[in-house]
């Protein structure tokens, strides 16, 4: 029974952290639980949070990320951008990116 104790308890803490990051969720996010692309609010998640709090795991999903393209693009041949793109920036003073980037390409045989 002790040997379940600290088990228990750390499901305690994991559950009471999830519910308050819900909560939390629920003031900026109508239906948190459900993913949506296309909120109104989108860009006001957390990612991989600020500071103390930051992300153990970033690093690792950086490297995710980048395998992921490293492996898109080696499939993928005569990558050009689409015939009358804008590349449009976010109106943003902590980050620049585009709106959207149009591509077109054939794949590698």
């Amino acid at each position: 029974m002790l040997r379940a104790a600290p088990r228990v308890l750390a499901e305690l803490v994991h559950w009471r952290l999830r519910e308050r990051a819900l909560a939390s969720l629920s003031r900026t996010f109508k239906d948190p639980r459900t993913f949506n692309l296309h909120r109104s609010n989108v860009r006001k998640h957390l990612t991989f949070g600020h500071g103390i709090h930051f992300c153990a795991g970033a690093e690792m999903a950086r490297v995710e990320g980048r395998v992921a393209f490293e492996t898109l693009l080696s499939r993928l041949d005569d990558i050009r951008l689409a015939p009358d793109e804008d590349l449009s920036h976010h109106a943003s003073f902590s980050a620049r990116g585009y709106k959207h980037v149009n591509i077109e390409f054939k794949p590698v045989a």
